[in-house]
């Protein structure tokens, strides 16, 4: 189902396939208080059924180097999430984006969430019901929490994905509307929300 990335070569390797593809990019968390999650592990979904868990390792390398962890995890991935030629997608993107920058990391090539191609389009309109199926597969409850319900809705964001790159070769309008304003708006709203807005008050 998914293949564990628990040491530096494989993470490397990962890197070099990551830079080459559009992938959906999920997260594992643990500690549900809103004050005090942390990431567990980060899943990386380059197609369909194709997924990599980044985890800490339990064993120390021979020469006695440091664990392998969520720190040293992002510290190699964090040149590929915050470079915006690469293509992030997903679900819930600004959730993603506000824990990333609890480690320092600026997610950057936000160019897909499922949930805000979702409001793009009329609810009479076909492909917004053909949506609306798909969306209501999530299983939200422990989205975050559980493994195979990471890997199953990262399937889902990625079929809504393909799903969605057919219908705007038919629709460039809506192509233009969704890429140019719709999706920067969410890494715009995410840093608007993370560092807070200075209002002046009238004298």
């Amino acid at each position: 189902m998914y293949k564990i990335i628990d040491n530096v070569i494989q993470l490397k390797k990962l890197c070099l396939m990551l830079k080459k593809n559009t992938f959906v990019i999920s997260l594992h968390l643990k500690n549900k208080k809103s004050d005090n999650i942390s990431i567990r592990g980060l899943i990386f979904s380059t197609k369909f059924n194709k997924h990599w868990y980044c985890t800490n390792s339990l064993q120390s390398t021979r020469n006695k180097k440091p664990f392998f962890n969520i720190k040293i995890i992002l510290c190699i991935l964090k040149p590929i999430l915050e470079n915006n030629k690469y293509v992030k997608i997903g679900k819930n993107m600004k959730f993603i984006y506000h824990i990333l920058k609890k480690y320092n990391i600026t997610l950057q090539g936000i160019k897909f969430d499922s949930l805000v191609i979702y409001y793009l389009f009329n609810p009479i309109d076909k492909f917004y019901i053909e949506l609306k199926n798909l969306i209501q597969n999530y299983d939200e409850k422990d989205e975050y929490y559980d493994i195979n319900k990471i890997i199953n809705n990262a399937n889902l964001s990625y079929k809504i994905y393909k799903k969605s790159q057919h219908y705007f070769l038919k629709e460039d309008t809506q192509r233009i509307l969704f890429e140019s304003i719709d999706m920067p708006l969410v890494s715009i709203l995410a840093a608007m929300e993370n560092h807070g807005i200075l209002i002046k008050k009238k004298d």
